[in-house]
């Protein structure tokens, strides 16, 4: 959903948005939902300036949205007094695109506005579901990606879960699920607990931590009990996502 935007108009159009300016002024904001798969911001741009040769490519800007989610902004001067603006959202499946194309100098700085606007704007539902986030990979692991959770296997398998919006109780859940019993549980500190846990040869540690509203959660499963390093070391270059907004995120143009 995309927030207001003074000035403009929005025309609805298969796959999200067309925002024209009510001035006339030359160029055009479109929106796009949901696009999959999804790819890095250098993959996304390549399509869209296949037929600009002279383009010129900016930095690329990385920015969070006022509901917490990871996105990143471009610039790009197409030559001939074209100029692109975009705008990445990163969903968990799908990137939002917010792509600006101005033909008149005069009005660059104002869809760049815009398209800061907008993307700052976007609203997920971050602070109702289940979300991604930065960590350090595993050293020595390959990666399985299973939707949401990734396993990191080595002689033994290292899973990092969503971040939730649920309690402590996570841990305990957790571990004992598929027939294990828990066989020890330690509170670190107020926002931090770990969980051991047995079945007939096999072993697994959970550790659960809260960081600005979010529950993380990751565990360690192998045949006999080892090592904690691997999980802790994990858990701990964990980039925490932004704290979900204090306030009511009312949209005007609702595209779902």
């Amino acid at each position: 959903m995309l927030p207001a935007l003074a000035g403009f108009d929005a025309r609805p159009t298969a796959d999200g948005y067309i925002l024209v300016p009510r001035d006339g002024a030359r160029g055009f904001i479109r929106y796009e939902r949901r696009v999959r798969p999804l790819r890095s911001v250098s993959v996304l741009l390549a399509p869209r300036l296949a037929g600009m040769p002279t383009a010129q490519r900016g930095p690329t800007v990385p920015v969070v949205t006022d509901e917490g989610e990871h996105a990143a902004r471009v610039s790009v001067d197409g030559g001939a007094g074209l100029q692109r603006e975009l705008g990445f959202v990163f969903g968990d499946d799908f990137v939002a695109i917010v792509d600006a194309t101005c033909t008149d100098r005069s009005s660059v700085a104002r869809f760049a506005d815009a398209v800061d606007a907008l993307v700052r704007g976007i609203v997920l539902g971050a602070p109702l579901r289940r979300r991604r986030y930065a960590y350090a990979m595993p050293m020595g692991r390959r990666p399985r990606v299973r939707d949401l959770e990734t396993d990191w296997i080595a002689d033994d398998t290292l899973t990092v879960f969503p971040a939730e919006r649920v309690g402590s109780e996570r841990a305990l859940a957790i571990a004992s699920r598929d027939g294990f019993v828990v066989q020890a549980l330690d509170r670190i500190d107020a926002d931090t607990t770990v969980v051991i846990a047995t079945a007939m040869q096999r072993w697994r540690a959970v550790e659960v931590r809260a960081i600005n509203g979010w529950m993380y959660a990751m565990e360690l499963v192998a045949s006999s009990a080892r090592s904690l390093d691997p999980l802790r070391a994990c858990m701990a270059s964990i980039e925490s996502l932004s704290a979900p907004p204090a306030r009511t995120l009312v949209p005007v143009f609702e595209v779902d």
